[in-house]
């Protein structure tokens, strides 16, 4: 009995140091964390044109783009999870188009959300959801605002990541070479942010530049889906959590008073900058 009691520990332990080798949490330094923390950049939920006040019950749809910089092999190169693995396949696309709908409320209350549905483009089917809640003020000069902003940037990304198709056949690559079919992995890159903007308002206000800075905090997920040429499975989780301060400014054009289009400079200093372009349209008209 005693022995059978001593064999079930060990079996225990066994599985419980099995299973944290499946769990992955590099720290802040790492390339891991660098590479994370400049994904997030153009996928956080950022204003992407300048507040001002609205008449409660004002509908607005609008189609962002965001600018998908490059990732350097340098930065994509793991270094704790899979040390001495060849780049990420990181680099697949160069934007990404967001549907958004805002909603205007009493009180200077505005709320938007935006879903990127999972249609697969490259190799990527993305279903990200974006939702944000902003109070707005009237403060300054005529026509001027300010807005105080929460956001978040929810939803998985799915992609051939760790392996794609060409380093199945790559010698020189022996944590790819020989699997049975690319990697299905997922990307979950969870952040939640706060920030506070100001807008201008010229030209009898058909132009609005702003301006304003933010704190992100960053809680991405990485899940490795590969199969290896013998059967086994790598289904490692990396997990990483982080802080950002974000700095942004733009320009909102508005010739009508249905449509407008803004360009957003959005940028975590630590990390990379990319640039937003937006088009909208105001159920109704803007007044």
């Amino acid at each position: 009995m005693r022995i059978a009691f001593a064999v079930s520990g060990l079996l225990v332990g066994l599985t419980a140091v099995s299973a944290a080798q499946d769990v992955c949490e590099p720290g802040p330094n790492s390339n891991e964390a660098q590479l994370f923390a400049r994904m997030a950049v153009p996928l956080a939920f950022g204003p992407a044109q300048a507040p001002e006040a609205l008449r409660p019950g004002l509908v607005r749809l609008a189609l962002e783009v965001v600018y998908l910089p490059d990732i350097p092999d340098d930065i994509a190169t793991p270094t704790i999870c899979r040390p001495n693995k060849p780049p990420e396949n990181v680099n697949l696309l160069d934007a990404m188009p967001r549907p958004r709908v805002q909603v205007a409320f009493g009180g200077g209350w505005v709320a938007e959300g935006s879903w990127v549905p999972p249609i697969t483009v490259k190799d990527v089917k993305a279903n990200l959801f974006g939702l944000s809640l902003a109070r707005v003020f009237g403060v300054g000069p005529e026509g001027a605002a300010l807005a105080l902003r929460g956001h978040a940037t929810l939803g998985k990304i799915k992609g051939p990541f760790t392996c794609p198709e060409d380093e199945l056949s790559n010698p020189e690559n022996p944590d790819c070479f020989g699997g049975e079919s690319p990697s299905e992995d997922t990307y979950t890159p969870t952040t939640f942010g706060v920030e506070a903007e100001y807008a201008l308002s010229a030209a009898e206000g058909r132009l609005r530049p702003y301006a304003g800075v933010g704190y992100n905090r960053l809680e991405p997920r990485f899940d490795v889906g590969f199969t290896y040429a013998g059967g086994a499975v790598d289904n490692t989780e990396v997990k990483v959590g982080l802080n950002r301060m974000t700095l942004f400014g733009g320009l909102t054009w508005m010739p009508s008073g249905n449509f407008a289009a803004s360009a957003e400079v959005y940028s975590a200093p630590e990390d990379v900058a990319t640039i937003r372009v937006l088009g909208r349209y105001a159920l109704g008209g803007e007044d």
